[in-house]
Order: C-alpha cells, then sequence, then structure tokens
C-alpha cells in the first residue's frame, strides 16, 4: 500500500525525517516489556523506531487510511507486541492498560497541534499511571508549559503542567522535517510524571487548577476581583474569606505574579474555613 496525503481536516503533518523520529522515540525509557501508548501512528515513522525494543506499544489512530497502512506495514494481526485501537486517543483509558499490565506507561506522540492542550490534560488526568510522555507540540505552546512568572507566556497550562510532571527534554523541530510543512516552529517536549509537590494529593492539584483557571480568565484583574466569581461559585462567603490577615498579601497581586506554590498555598488558604 502506498503512503497517503495528510488530511487537513484532522491537522495531519507527517513527519518524514527519519534522523528526527529517532531522536524523539530515543526519549522513551525503553525496558524489557515496557508499556508504551504511541498518539496517532499515522504512517508509522515513529512506530517502526519504538518497535525496533523489546516493548508492548499501543496505537490510538482515527483515520482508516492510516489504520489500513498500519497493519498491513506492521502485519498486526500476527504482531504480538502491537496493538492498534481504532479510538480517539482522548477516550482512551491508560489506566485500564496499566493496570492490565501491572506498570506505569508511557506515551509518544506527534499530535494535531490543535488538542494538544486537550491531550495534555488527558495525560495529567491520567498522571498517576504514566511515567513520562514525549510530545510534539507548537514551539509557542511549549513556551507556555515553561513559562516563569510576570511573562505574557505564563497561564494556566504553565500551572497544570509544574503540578503534574517537569521537563526532563526539549529540542526544536523546523517545517522542513514535516509533510505538509507546518507555518510555525515546532517543540519536542519530554515530560517526566514524577509526582512534583508528592504533599498536595492528586485531587487538590485539580482543584487548584481549576481556581487558576477562574484567576486566569481575568488575567489583568487584581486577585481580589477575579476570584470574587470562584468563591460565589463554590457558596463561600467572599468577606470571610478576605477577611483572612495571611490571604491579604495575595489580593493585590494579579495571577500571573503568583508562582505554582503561591497558587497552593492561596487554594489552602482559601479552603481552611
Amino acid at each position: 500500500m502506498k503512503n497517503f496525503a495528510p488530511k487537513k481536516s484532522l491537522g495531519q503533518h507527517f513527519l518524514h525525517d527519519k534522523n528526527i523520529a529517532r531522536k524523539i522515540t530515543n526519549e522513551m525509557d525503553y525496558t524489557p516489556k515496557s508499556v508504551i501508548v504511541e498518539i496517532g501512528p499515522g504512517t508509522g515513522v515513529l512506530t517502526n523506531f519504538i518497535l525496533e525494543n523489546d516493548v508492548l506499544l499501543y496505537a490510538y489512530e482515527i483515520d482508516d487510511r492510516s489504520i489500513d497502512y498500519l497493519n498491513e506495514r506492521f502485519a498486526i494481526e500476527s504482531n504480538v507486541k502491537f496493538f492498534l485501537k481504532k479510538q480517539d486517543f482522548l477516550t482512551s483509558n491508560l489506566n485500564e492498560i496499566s493496570q492490565q499490565h501491572n506498570q506505569q506507561i508511557q506515551v509518544i506522540g506527534n499530535i494535531p497541534y490543535y488538542i494538544t492542550s486537550q491531550i495534555l490534560f488527558h495525560l495529567i488526568a491520567n498522571s498517576q499511571v504514566i511515567s513520562r510522555a514525549t510530545i510534539m507540540m507548537q514551539k509557542e505552546l511549549a513556551a507556555r508549559i515553561k513559562a516563569s512568572p510576570n511573562t505574557k507566556e505564563y497561564g494556566i497550562l504553565t500551572v497544570a503542567s509544574n503540578l503534574f510532571f517537569k521537563i526532563s527534554g526539549k529540542f526544536d523541530i523546523p517545517p522542513s522535517c514535516f509533510l505538509p510543512q507546518p507555518k510555525v516552529m515546532s517543540t519536542c517536549l519530554t515530560m517526566n510524571f514524577h509526582n512534583p509537590f508528592p504533599d498536595v494529593s492528586v485531587s487538590n492539584k485539580l482543584k487548584i487548577i481549576e481556581l487558576s483557571k477562574y484567576l486566569f480568565n481575568q488575567r489583568r484583574k487584581k486577585i481580589s476581583n477575579s476570584m470574587q466569581n470562584y468563591l460565589n461559585n463554590k457558596n463561600m462567603e467572599v468577606s470571610k474569606v478576605f477577611a483572612n490577615s495571611e490571604l491579604k498579601k495575595y489580593l493585590d497581586l494579579r495571577p500571573e505574579d503568583l508562582s505554582v506554590q503561591d497558587f497552593i498555598i492561596l487554594y489552602n488558604l482559601i479552603h481552611q474555613f
């Protein structure tokens, strides 16, 4: 079966540079029978290098052309290492795969850039069963993940990312490595889900992300203004919360002034009542 043209409607930009493909797949931690999940294998350029190792590979693909091509290229029916699922990765049950093999999983993918944030939040929601993820994304979005306070890139995604993982690898990839060439520079990030802030429960981390969304939705306003909607939504008495002397030092700041640690402290101060 011949290769096929990328579909614009699916946000497909097929990686064709094999040196870059190997560099991406080398970010995985290959141990005997380690479990790897690939998002959108497409023509299998990453898949091919992953399967050179003694691993179990689950791949999620929604394009029928890719599924037919991959079935033929990797003889999936007789391949005990490769499990191809016709399913949107955003609906995947990673916990089920992890439990089936009694180990954490790794995730890799050259993904459609328009759903990168959704994919990252799906990884965060499954963070307890993921050890690392290597994801190709738009360079501007990678900058938001790695942003520092008091910058325009710093926001909800920065807070969410820092609560759940640390960046252990990063390199840029030019448009010429893809077909068709995207109009933006790409970045490959490797994220280690080693549980930053272990004293904060996963459920509380998700609630801190919710708080950050309320605040960053009005990022130019002082926290004293933007936090009122959050408190009203939680049926909390605004005047009582604002009377907390420890909280007052945050009220004249804007959300971009707060570090991730500050968001944790702010959440705990609000919910100590």
